[in-house]
C-alpha cells in the first residue's frame, strides 16, 4: 500500500510539473498569436474603410519612390492637420461661451 501511495505521489509531482511546462509552453504560442489577432483587425478595419487603404498604399509608394519628398509633405500635412484641429477647437470653444 504505501508503494502504491508513493507511486502516486511521483505521479501528481510528475504531473504538476507537466503542467507548469505546459503553461510556459502557452505563453509564446499565445503572445505571437496576440500579434497575429492585431494583424487581423487591422485588416479587417482596413476592409471597411476602402479609402484609408487607398490612402496608405499610396503614401507607402510614394516613401519608396521618393522619401524625402514624401517626409516633407508628410510634415506639411501633419502641420496643416494639427493646425486645423487647434482652430476648430478655438471655434467650438467660443461658440460655447
Amino acid at each position: 500500500m504505501k508503494d502504491l501511495a508513493a507511486q502516486r505521489e511521483a505521479l501528481v509531482a510528475r504531473g504538476a510539473v507537466q503542467r507548469a511546462l505546459a503553461v510556459e509552453a502557452t505563453v509564446d504560442i499565445r503572445r505571437g498569436l496576440a500579434s497575429i489577432e492585431r494583424g487581423v483587425e487591422l485588416l479587417r478595419y482596413l476592409g471597411r474603410k476602402p479609402l484609408a487603404l487607398g490612402i496608405g498604399v499610396a503614401a507607402i509608394a510614394l516613401l519608396i519612390a521618393k522619401p524625402r519628398q514624401t517626409a516633407t509633405w508628410l510634415g506639411y500635412g501633419l502641420t496643416a492637420y494639427t493646425m486645423f484641429r487647434r482652430a476648430r477647437r478655438a471655434l467650438s470653444s467660443r461658440g460655447a461661451n
